[in-house]
């Protein structure tokens, strides 16, 4: 099952908090704050400050010679298609045709994807994963405004 109030806490924190500031750039005591007086539970905004402190340190890590770039065909792994839909995994190998993604940030996208969700992780949740991922990673900012122009279900036609 999708932990729909994470996801929610998570999308209130980057329509809402992240204004001008990337995660990295916001002490968590006040983002906490804001997201109390929004009204979310304590254990919901904990899990999503866990989810967003991961994506934080693999930002910083960014690319750091981890993965090497091919031109090869990736596969999902069978967890990966237990939780990502044909329509999820679809959506990546798009965005990573339109270049959008490149190896390192899908390989982001998956794992946070995969740390929301004990079920089917739904398209419009994989995508708000895909923008915050870019929004915290450094030198992504023309990947982050092609996502902020296109809609989801552009790709998937």
């Amino acid at each position: 099952m999708v932990t729909h109030n994470v996801i929610d806490v998570l999308m209130f924190i980057f329509e809402h908090v992240f204004e001008n500031e990337s995660a990295s750039k916001m002490k968590q005591q006040k983002i906490e704050k804001v997201l109390q007086h929004a009204g979310f539970e304590q254990t919901d905004i904990h899990r999503a400050l866990i989810w967003l402190d991961t994506l934080v340190e693999l930002c910083d890590q960014d690319d750091d010679g981890v993965l090497v770039h091919t031109q090869g065909v990736r596969v999902s792994s069978p967890l990966e298609q237990e939780h990502l839909s044909v329509e999820c995994q679809s959506y990546l190998i798009q965005l990573e045709q339109l270049g959008i993604l490149d190896d390192y940030s899908r390989e982001l996208v998956i794992d946070r994807a995969l740390a929301l969700t004990d079920g089917k992780l739904s398209l419009e949740s994989l995508d708000w994963v895909v923008q915050m991922v870019l929004y915290n990673l450094p030198g992504r900012e023309n990947a982050y405004a092609c996502m902020e122009s296109l809609e989801v279900s552009t790709y998937l036609h």
